[in-house]
């Protein structure tokens, strides 16, 4: 029998590689939706060059990691198996970035993008070769040609959303802005003199905004009620841009002191022996005439306006 008379996809298996075939366009919307974010995270997060390029690392790297893995997985299951969990991987890792847009973290998009391709390690590890088994052997490459026609279509689609969507709806230089701002009126309202506003690191300005937006209130609410709170390294940072820590005369709105770095101008990873002040009305040093303590940072230095 002639190849021509043999159908490229028998009519009682033509549902199952439809759905399949989707999954060519998928990778190829995920690979070129993926390009033009490395440009949108250098701008977002104000990072270098290389520190960018760890988009690209991540993506294709999760391919590097879970390809083998994948075939392995299919060999001992099945190509349904491998798919499931294929699209299992990628809505994972789509669903992560949610979270990690919401607390501004580059380390969480890069992870989520590694899981991601896990996911599209599974699928095209998986969707190949049943492509190839859907059908007569005669006819497999023309199947698998004809399901592969269908990735550019995902690819340009993917740098369409990318551009018209995506991109368009960032509004970076607003978010730039908008901190800008926070700090601006930040620097006027908790009165920080112009050396400490000029050498003051940033740490935990965004994280500030975010708190402030959403339960600032409620804090401030919490500790004027008599309650507790202690803010340690970025959650100090925090909870200073906004007032609460360190609270002095019982003020939690005016901000009266700013984080900034080191005075020796580098790095400290050592023990240092603070010396507690007895009138401190501080619960966790009361008692206590001075405090061992490690110090591991580079810019951990708390200034205040007037003296101590």
């Amino acid at each position: 029998m002639k190849n021509d008379k043999v159908p490229v996809v028998p009519r009682e298996l033509v549902l199952p590689f439809a759905l399949v075939t989707c999954l060519f366009a998928l990778w190829g919307f995920a690979n070129d939706l993926t390009n033009p974010l490395v440009k949108a995270f250098k701008d977002i997060f104000v990072i270098s060059n290389m520190q960018s390029s760890f988009v690209q690392m991540a993506f294709y790297g999760g391919y590097a990691t879970m390809a083998l893995p994948a075939a392995l997985f299919i060999r001992r299951f099945s190509y349904k198996s491998g798919i499931l969990v294929g699209l299992a991987l990628f809505a994972t890792g789509a669903l992560s970035f949610i979270p990690a847009a919401s607390m501004a973290n580059f380390n969480l998009f890069l992870a989520a993008l590694y899981v991601l391709t896990f996911g599209l390690a599974f699928l095209e590890t998986t969707a190949n070769p049943y492509i190839l088994s859907m059908g007569d052997a005669r006819t497999a490459t023309r199947r698998l040609n004809l399901a592969q026609a269908f990735n550019p279509i995902g690819s340009l689609t993917g740098m369409v959303v990318a551009i018209v969507a995506t991109l368009v709806s960032l509004q970076v230089q607003d978010f730039r802005n908008d901190v800008s701002q926070y700090r601006a009126e930040r620097a006027a309202e908790f009165r920080v003199d112009e050396t400490a506003a000029a050498y003051d690191h940033g740490g935990g300005v965004v994280q500030a905004v975010r708190m402030g937006t959403h339960i600032g209130d409620d804090l401030r609410e919490f500790v004027e009620n008599g309650n507790l709170i202690l803010g340690i390294c970025n959650g100090f940072q925090a909870l200073a841009n906004m007032g609460i820590l360190p609270g002095i005369e019982g003020d939690y709105r005016a901000r009266s002191v700013s984080v900034t770095f080191n005075d020796c101008g580098n790095f400290r990873n050592q023990w240092i022996t603070m010396k507690i002040d007895p009138d401190s009305p501080c619960v966790f040093t009361k008692g206590l005439a001075t405090l061992d303590s490690p110090v591991r940072h580079g810019g951990e230095n708390s200034m205040r306006t007037d003296p101590f």
